[in-house]
């Protein structure tokens, strides 16, 4: 788990740096802001389609959202 709580840090703080809302990026990955928002508080992580947009939106590797010990 400490593997994306470093993957959420990482893009709370990409997300700041570009001044994007939770919203705006649900928006740019055409999913549901309530999905982002899950992210966001640790409760869920990206789907692997996903977490690929991020990478390519972003930057964040989509292998930052796996914990080492699910791979």
């Amino acid at each position: 788990m400490a593997q994306a709580t470093s993957a959420v840090k990482r893009l709370k703080a990409e997300l700041a740096r570009r001044d994007w809302s939770q919203n705006e990026l649900a928006r740019k990955l055409g999913t549901d802001s309530a999905v982002v928002s899950r992210w966001m508080t640790g409760q869920r992580t990206p789907e692997l389609k996903l977490a690929v947009a991020i990478e390519r939106l972003l930057g964040i590797p989509a292998a930052a959202w796996i914990a080492p010990e699910a791979a």
